[in-house]
């Protein structure tokens, strides 16, 4: 079975492998389960994702993915919460946190969240999960080292923090505020060991391995994801990643190779559109020769100078000459719309200019 794991700072990815032989990926994000469809998983492990950073994964996407018949499990962080609101879908869950979720037990994102380092630094950990915490608070209290009264105080203690600055390091000094000698309490927590995310994440690729040696055939599912307008959004963008050469769907802000933003570009394709309708209105039209002679422009102006070079761009682009013509019919659509409506262009031009001339104002 071909299998796939997104995983973070839950589990070291050698530990996980041991356990589990798959292609491990970086925390998941929005877009990942439909850039992953065309490399045709059997299976695929959500441990670890992202949040408030970047956009988390969509249910829709892995609402089509189990519609294609690919087994989809979560565990322990991003894998949890999204199983335990899927799993009436065919999502499958595993371990506590899943459990907990499930169960109303625990119901908000960030009792999964932290903060970790980048991917060189092996996603290093730099927060504690409120679940882990809980679990920490729990485990005291079994072993007699808390009371159960400061093991509620304790967690809603931390509750009460942003997800970045929780840490299991606060909680003997939360005792010790508490009345409580922390002595006690600091030195079990000194050998809690693996905490309740990271066994949640070894139960998950245990549970894998298992499904691997049966070797299900694809899953089957009894219902129909629709295709919305967002839907088809993600998919254009999950495109257009493909076309700028990165690894994840741009940022409005991020520079492509092009040297512009998504934003600059998205301005402009609605600029090609709205100068298709305006001259499909007003009946104009982009005669053959006007075309030809703009694509004979767009030719020298990026140095494409024999057919055998735009043919080589072409190709290497995936532009076809449907693309190539479509996209020149309308920019002689706009030129001719440019010179038609030249005059009030221009009247707009001062107001454009004061406009822009916020950014910044106070520092000039």
């Amino acid at each position: 079975m071909r299998m796939f794991v997104f995983l973070g700072p839950t589990l070291a990815a050698a530990e996980a492998a041991r356990l589990l032989p798959a292609r491990y990926l970086p925390p998941i994000q929005r877009g990942d389960i439909l850039r992953l469809l065309e490399s045709r998983p059997d299976a695929i492990g959500i441990v670890d994702g992202y949040f408030d950073s970047v956009r988390s994964v969509w249910h829709k996407e892995i609402l089509v993915a189990l519609r294609r018949g690919v087994h989809v499990f979560g565990a322990a962080s991003m894998g949890a919460l999204r199983a335990a609101e899927l799993a009436p879908f065919g999502m499958v869950g595993v371990g506590e946190v899943f459990r907990w979720y499930r169960d109303g037990i625990v119901d908000a994102d960030d009792e999964v969240a932290v903060v970790h380092g980048p991917a060189e630094s092996g996603f290093r950990r730099m927060s504690d999960a409120l679940v882990d915490i809980r679990d920490a608070c729990r485990a005291a209290r079994e072993a007699g080292v808390i009371s159960a009264e400061l093991a509620r105080t304790l967690v809603s203690r931390s509750a009460e923090l942003h997800y970045p600055t929780r840490s299991l390091r606060l909680l003997p000094g939360f005792a010790a505020e508490e009345g409580q000698d922390p002595a006690a309490l600091r030195d079990f927590l000194d050998g809690y060991g693996s905490g309740l995310k990271e066994r949640d994440a070894r139960a998950l690729l245990t549970h894998m391995a298992e499904v691997r040696d049966r070797r299900p055939g694809p899953l089957e599912v009894d219902y129909h994801v629709e295709r919305t307008v967002f839907l088809e959004r993600l998919e254009h963008e999950i495109e257009l990643t493909s076309s700028a050469g990165t690894s994840r769907p741009p940022a409005e802000e991020d520079v492509l190779r092009t040297g512009e933003t998504v934003a600059v570009l998205r301005k402009k394709v609605l600029l090609r559109l709205l100068a298709r309708q305006e001259a499909e209105r007003l009946g104009l039209r982009a005669g053959d020769d006007e075309v030809q002679l703009a694509v004979d422009d767009f030719r020298r102006r990026c140095g494409l100078l024999t057919l055998a070079d735009t043919q080589a761009w072409a190709a290497a682009e995936g532009v076809t000459s449907d693309d190539l013509v479509e996209v020149i019919t309308d920019g002689v659509l706009i030129d001719k719309l440019e010179q038609l409506y030249g005059h009030r262009i221009d009247g707009g031009l001062p107001r454009q200019v004061r406009m822009s001339t916020a950014r910044g104002w106070r520092e000039s």
